[in-house]
Formats: structure tokens, sequence, C-alpha cells
């Protein structure tokens, strides 16, 4: 008789657990507009990693600190930064891996 040595999850066990933890999100904010983003690069890092899925909601307001996304017209992308600065309600983003403050400025 052979056994099977089971030193990992198998793909079908993290999927199951990847479900779950998906559901259990869109649960907890079914009231609430939602919209997904699958990361990549380093700007974040340590914080989010390439490939890390993001579940994304408007709030009613923002403040300094906060991880936010916005369109970067410069880039042709979505890009997920936390908000630098606010000057009178004119906020600037900084990736925190980023050494430079992102050039787009938003209210």
């Amino acid at each position: 008789m052979a056994f099977r040595s089971i030193s990992r999850p198998s793909s079908l066990a993290t999927a199951a657990v990847a479900g779950v933890v998906a559901l259990a999100g869109i649960i907890a904010f079914a009231t609430k507009q939602l919209t997904f983003v699958a990361t990549r690069g380093i700007s974040m890092l340590p914080r989010f990693h390439t490939g890390d899925l993001a579940i994304l909601r408007a709030a009613g307001s923002y403040h300094v600190g906060q991880v936010v996304t916005y369109w970067s017209p410069a880039l042709h992308t979505t890009v997920m930064h936390r908000i630098f600065s606010d000057h009178d309600g004119v906020f600037t983003f900084k990736g925190d891996n980023n050494s430079f403050v992102d050039p787009v400025h938003l209210t």
C-alpha cells in the first residue's frame, strides 16, 4: 500500500478556501458596489504583492494614510497607492515602496 505525503494543500483545497474567502467578502460588502483588481508591481511592497486580489468600494470621505485607487491617464491603468497628503481637498499619492510622490493630484 502506498501513502501519499501531504506537505501542502491541494489546488482543489486552495481553490475552495479562496472561494469561501471571496464569498465572505462579497457578503460583508453586499450593500456596497464592489470592484475587484489584481495588483501588479512593487510600489506597494511589503503590504501588497503582484497577484494580490483587492476588493474595492467607494468611501464617503478619504483621508491621509488610506490606500485608494485612481485612474492614471499617464499610465493608462488603475493605480493603487496611499494618500500621502491633503491640501484643501486636493490629494497627492505615493506608493509605500516608492521614493517619490505621484505626479497626479486629485480631489
